[in-house]
């Protein structure tokens, strides 16, 4: 028995879906991007306010969201882009 080829819907489907994952991708990684150049930016006033300042709750509020983020995007583009499972690539 042959099997049938897949419904006009079903390609449309899959190719969007491919589409906007490779979308999804490049806004992580231009998001990223955008982050660490802004940490870049702003490393020697923060040096200069945050890390000489004394110990506080604020403080460690600041520099635990200031560095959990980029930290946590790293580990979503590490994830997306399939260095985790070279198997989930568009590369054939």
């Amino acid at each position: 028995m042959a099997s049938s080829p897949l419904p006009l819907e079903a390609l449309k489907y899959i190719s969007d879906l491919f589409h906007y994952t490779t979308v999804t991708r490049y806004l992580t990684a231009s998001g990223l991007v955008l982050l660490v150049y802004d940490h870049i930016l702003t490393l020697s006033t923060e040096i200069s306010l945050i890390w000489s300042s004394p110990p506080s709750f604020s403080k460690y509020l600041f520099l635990l969201n200031r560095y959990l983020v980029p930290t946590a995007l790293l580990l979503i583009a590490y994830e997306m882009n399939a260095f985790a499972n070279p198997h989930l690539t568009d590369q054939e």
